[in-house]
């Protein structure tokens, strides 16, 4: 079992450094009170990263000791370490792909809303501002803002709420 043993953790060993995970990078240690190194290791960890990192650690150390007890538990580790980091990228992945979709589809509903809203708000402001100088004149002739827009609502052909009309009337009247 130990030649098994070591075929099987030199040819794990040859297939993660061909795929590159032999590099420093993929480990996952970060300074205490390290938010930012904290959080790149934790994603590290979920992207499967590190578990390829021990695997090839691990594998490389079982073969440098030259144990064969080890190099036997070495073999069965390192195979699930790289299985289930395998499987962590590939839903990794999925998960970065579908987040990048759903950033995408979010910017254009919210990018159609804020055009959709600044037509409305230009529609509504060139219905409204045909009663501005009717509202202005009430004004100049002492009524009270209720009172010119009760008036104005009275002559209106379709008319609104009395609150829809004296809002568009203040917002008309600062601009």
């Amino acid at each position: 079992m130990t030649a098994k043993a070591e075929i099987v953790l030199d040819l794990l060993i040859k297939r993660l450094e061909q795929e590159g995970w032999s590099d420093r990078k993929f480990a996952g240690g970060y300074w205490v009170d390290d938010e930012k190194g904290k959080a790149e290791s934790q994603r590290r960890l979920n992207a499967g990263f590190i578990h390829f990192h021990q695997a090839l650690r691990t594998a490389r150390e079982a073969l440098a000791s030259g144990n064969p007890e080890l190099m036997e538990s070495a073999a069965y580790h390192c195979l699930v370490l790289e299985s289930e980091g395998r499987g962590l990228v590939g839903k990794y992945a999925l998960a970065e792909e579908r987040f990048a979709a759903l950033q995408e589809v979010t910017e254009k509903r919210r990018n159609g809303g804020l055009r959709r809203g600044g037509a409305q708000t230009a529609k509504a402001r060139e219905r409204y501002s045909q009663y501005l100088p009717q509202y202005r004149k009430m004004r100049a002739e002492g009524k009270t803002h209720s009172t010119a827009v009760k008036i104005i609502r009275d002559r209106m052909e379709n008319p609104v709420s009395t609150r829809t009309l004296g809002d568009w009337m203040k917002k008309l009247e600062g601009s």
